[in-house]
């Protein structure tokens, strides 16, 4: 089952916005793609995010304080049953979580060795002079010890073309076995003002209102930047060797749960209404999944509308 784990070395360096364009252009192709993110995976509303009549289809929440690792492979097993690869999300830095006492617990890092899948690590490129800076990061994050494989590197927001090459060849001569992927040029912000992103509950950029919505009173979100999402789309399949990022995918062995799901039934057996709109629209993915596997309809209406 191939799965592959974007991991940002901290913040902001760009992982949604390429997770979204490589979902999006793997889609294109013809693969059959699954998405999940690490952490609950309360995401924010979009009207036009599904069909009349029906639910939105959100990555799926993989979370570490949530769901035990069994629980975890038991849910990719069962939401990725039909897919040819899964991309999971990564939150915040790979090895950033939650926990007080400076355990893993949360983290990207733990998700990834749960499902024993391979990382491909997002750098933002615009915070260094020098490939070198680049390399020493990238092999600092393959020798911590425990830590899930480092496989591969997109570098983001790449100002000079040569960069890619640079760093591979640093890497090479430091003995990392580490490639780089791709090499994502940097863009002015383009055909939006701004776009809305949940942030992990526990992010240093979060409090309890991001974590948990915006859009009733006196909660307020976090705006970013954003960029036209053809215009990602485009520089995905002109930067990041997409044949090099299945290939690496495909190398993951995500071991099988000792309690799996039951497979879901093939006809709907009672239909049940569920709240979405601007007020109710935050649900664990895996919930809902479950739901109507075991034969459930979910309806979809607005207790404001």
């Amino acid at each position: 089952m191939a799965a592959i784990v974007l991991g940002g070395v901290h913040g902001g360096v760009g992982k949604s916005t390429l997770a979204k364009a490589i979902l999006e252009t793997l889609r294109s192709q013809g693969c059959r793609v699954s998405s999940y993110t690490v952490g609950p995976g309360l995401d924010s509303f979009q009207c036009s995010s599904s069909q009349p009549g029906q639910l939105p289809q959100e990555a799926v929440g993989l979370d570490g304080w949530l769901l035990t690792q069994d629980a975890a492979r038991a849910c990719f097993h069962s939401m990725s049953a039909e897919a040819e690869l899964s991309i999971i999300e990564g939150c915040l830095g790979m090895f950033d979580s939650p926990s007080a006492d400076g355990s893993e617990q949360g983290s990207t890092a733990q998700i990834a060795q749960w499902l024993q899948a391979p990382v491909v690590l997002v750098v933002d490129t615009q915070a260094f002079n020098t490939a070198r800076g680049i390399v020493a990061l990238v092999k600092g994050y393959t020798a911590v010890d425990g830590s899930p494989s480092v496989a591969g590197v997109i570098l983001n927001k790449v100002v000079t073309q040569s960069l890619a090459a640079e760093v591979q060849a640093g890497l090479e001569q430091s003995a990392v076995d580490v490639r780089v992927i791709g090499a994502v040029p940097k863009v002015e912000n383009s055909t939006c003002d701004s776009s809305t992103k949940s942030t992990c509950p526990w992010s240093p950029m979060s409090n309890s209102s991001t974590a948990f919505g915006s859009t009733l009173p006196g909660l307020v979100q976090q705006h970013q930047p954003c960029i036209d999402e053809q215009c990602m789309v485009e520089l995905v399949q002109q930067h990041i060797d997409l044949q090099q990022l299945r290939a690496l995918a495909a190398t993951a062995a995500v071991p099988r749960p000792q309690a799996p799901l039951p497979p879901p039934v093939r006809t709907f057996r009672v239909s049940m209404g569920v709240a979405y709109d601007e007020a109710f629209h935050q649900y664990f993915q895996q919930n809902l999944h479950m739901l109507t596997a075991a034969g459930v309809q979910l309806v979809p209406f607005s207790p404001l509308h």
